[in-house]
């Protein structure tokens, strides 16, 4: 048996059966009386016949009953008269979201609810909130009347998007985000103390007028310079706007802490070379924490085609970082190329103020259709590689050496040696990388690989702009590529 709306109670002649959807085995022949209740719908009664080695199906829509409330709310006389006053109604049914309503100037409303017991919440920003139970009878007419008093000023639900930041990583990741909510007009002061409780940064906040509230704090102190690696408490301090408030300005706050750590680094890179890193030479970085993911889209033309490519790189674990890539290739004189790939990356050794190298293991793989490949990829099977890379200031230095194995039919893998440097700011990042695949098996095949690219995501935005270009040289053919995307990093 099937109702609309689910969760009827059900009685065949008068026994409790359960509540909708239901199926019941147990009925002999013969007739039955079904009786459907649940609060706020019509009851519905009716027979029914049960036959031997037969099934029954019922399909009954109820039919929901209504009464009325007639709402008034009005301030109190005691609050102050120039505080801003637009209540709505929120109103909840069996703790099911149903309606939001405005009240309008006067301040009443007339509301159609359900026949039962509703919870009708008033809320107002400036106001405590008013919640009222309200019994509603069929066709019958309900007065409520509601007095709201003004809020005194609190802090509740704080939270950061990330516990741990570094302050030179790129854009929003570069930042430290803190989110709360107010609960009536007033103004707020920021002020971060470090580990000795010194106040480091302090700002004054914008005027709240309204509840949701969101700061950003970007690792530095009060003259612009980076603060030093440890643990920070960001404290909100807030209070009621004095013509809102009533005698004496209490100021409330809460606080928060939040971790600087320069060996983070989250930053947008090519999926290419399907290990993160630069177009032809993988990075040993590795996203910062557990739920970071980076998705890449790139359109290029190389010659020979048009690919078009989606990747997508994730830490399920900490330092252990997957990528993921789907790639479609239109050839100008061929059929389409469709590829996967995908790789695994851990890294070893991370920067440290006494140790300014990066060191990662890797493997990758990747199938397409037939026997071509993608002219930026490595190729068609299993590559290993261990990129290191040399951190300076601003600039990484990398160089990874690889071993390719296209399969049995080549049992002695292709040498790959790739490098690149990759300068990193505030908003942007750039590199140069090139790759040299030497192929034991026919060194006619060996190939140069080299290319430039850049990437752009201005704050505080997590979307990232990127341009690339370069050359191909296999053998003694000479061929050019450029591509453009865009993706998301958080």
């Amino acid at each position: 048996m099937e109702t609309n709306p689910a969760g009827v109670t059900v009685y065949i002649d008068g026994v409790e059966r359960g509540v909708t959807p239901l199926t019941i085995n147990d009925l002999r022949q013969g007739d039955y009386l079904v009786r459907l209740s649940r609060d706020g719908y019509e009851t519905r009664t009716f027979n029914v016949t049960v036959f031997n080695s037969s099934r029954l199906n019922v399909a009954v829509k109820m039919r929901e009953l209504h009464g009325f409330v007639n709402l008034t709310v009005r301030r109190s006389p005691a609050s102050p008269q120039s505080l801003p006053f637009e209540p709505h109604i929120v109103n909840f049914l069996h703790d099911h979201f149903q309606t939001r309503e405005n009240i309008s100037p006067d301040g009443s409303l007339l509301l159609t609810l359900p026949s039962t017991v509703n919870t009708i919440n008033i809320r107002a920003f400036g106001w405590e909130n008013v919640s009222v139970p309200v019994l509603v009878e069929e066709n019958i007419t309900t007065e409520l009347n509601i007095v709201m008093q003004s809020a005194q000023m609190e802090i509740e639900g704080i939270n950061q998007r990330q516990a741990r930041f570094n302050p030179l990583n790129p854009g929003a990741m570069g930042l430290s985000f803190i989110r709360f909510q107010v609960t009536t007009y007033g103004t707020g002061t920021m002020t971060v103390f470090d580990s000795n409780n010194s106040a480091v940064y302090t700002e004054e906040l914008r005027q709240f007028d309204n509840p949701f509230q969101t700061v950003t704090w970007n690792g530095r102190d009060s003259d612009g310079n980076t603060v030093p690696q440890g643990t920070y408490t960001i404290t909100i301090e807030a209070r009621t706007l004095d013509e809102y408030s009533q005698g004496e300005t209490e100021i409330v706050s809460v606080s928060i802490q939040t971790a600087v750590n320069y060996s983070l680094n989250t930053l947008p890179l090519s999926i290419e070379n399907v290990s993160a890193g630069l177009t032809f030479s993988p990075l040993p970085h590795v996203l910062t924490s557990f739920g970071n993911y980076q998705i890449s889209v790139n359109a290029a033309f190389d010659g020979s085609g048009f690919p078009f490519k989606i990747g997508f790189r994730f830490l399920p674990f900490n330092r252990f970082e997957l990528t993921a890539g789907f790639s479609v290739n239109p050839q100008l004189e061929e059929n389409v190329i469709w590829s996967i790939s995908g790789s695994a990356k851990y890294n070893f050794i991370n920067k440290t103020d006494s140790l300014p190298i990066a060191f990662s293991l890797g493997v990758s793989y990747e199938w397409a259709t037939g026997t071509h490949e993608n002219s930026l990829s490595r190729g068609i099977g299993v590559s290993f590689f261990a990129p290191l890379s040399f951190e300076l200031a601003n600039f990484s230095i990398a160089l990874s050496p690889a071993a390719f194995w296209r399969g049995p039919e080549t049992p002695v893998p292709e040498f790959q040696l790739s490098a690149g440097i990759l300068y990193r700011a505030s908003w942007f990042n750039a590199g140069i990388s090139a790759r040299y695949e030497f192929d034991f098996n026919d060194i006619n095949d060996s190939r140069f690989l080299a290319g430039a690219e850049a990437r752009f995501f201005p704050a505080p935005l997590f979307i990232f702009y990127s341009i690339q270009g370069g050359v191909i040289l296999r053998g003694e053919q000479l061929s050019g590529y450029g591509g453009l995307g865009i993706g998301i990093i958080y």
